[in-house]
């Protein structure tokens, strides 16, 4: 939905010949995912898996097992589009909805986390079937 409302800002905004960009800033900017929304994903997760977040420009990536399984932006949760997501939807009889969790994102699907056999499911079939990240390469000091 903010993005797009941010698409057509910017097009009515060129069309005027103006584009104030702290005004653009401060309505565009305004949602971020809120500490008790976080908080309340662990707890929902906490007790059937070994979860962790972390922070990353103002949104939450949840890992289990070390692999990244939840992404959450703007108090949503979106998990990747992939083969083994949607068959955890159908075992649970939920049609999924769709959306993109920020500009130039892909598709994702939008999970219920208040459904809890499902977020737990969810995470599981997640932690199982991706990749660890890679390792980050050590920073090379120049001297």
């Amino acid at each position: 939905m903010m993005q797009i409302f941010a698409k057509y800002w910017r097009v009515f905004a060129k069309s005027v010949g103006k584009l104030d960009k702290n005004i653009f800033n401060r309505v565009i900017c305004v949602m971020a995912t809120s500490l008790d929304f976080v908080n309340f994903i662990h707890d929902q997760l906490d007790a059937h898996c070994d979860i962790t977040h972390k922070k990353m420009f103002g949104e939450y990536m949840f890992y289990a097992d070390g692999r990244p399984v939840l992404l959450v932006c703007d108090d949503t949760v979106y998990v990747k589009q992939i083969p083994q997501t949607q068959g955890v939807f159908d075992q649970h009889g939920v049609v999924p909805a769709v959306g993109v969790p920020y500009a130039g994102a892909r598709p994702h699907y939008i999970l219920d986390i208040e459904n809890v056999e499902l977020a737990v499911d969810m995470v599981r079939e997640l932690a199982r079937v991706l990749p660890l990240p890679k390792p980050k390469r050590p920073r090379v000091t120049q001297k």
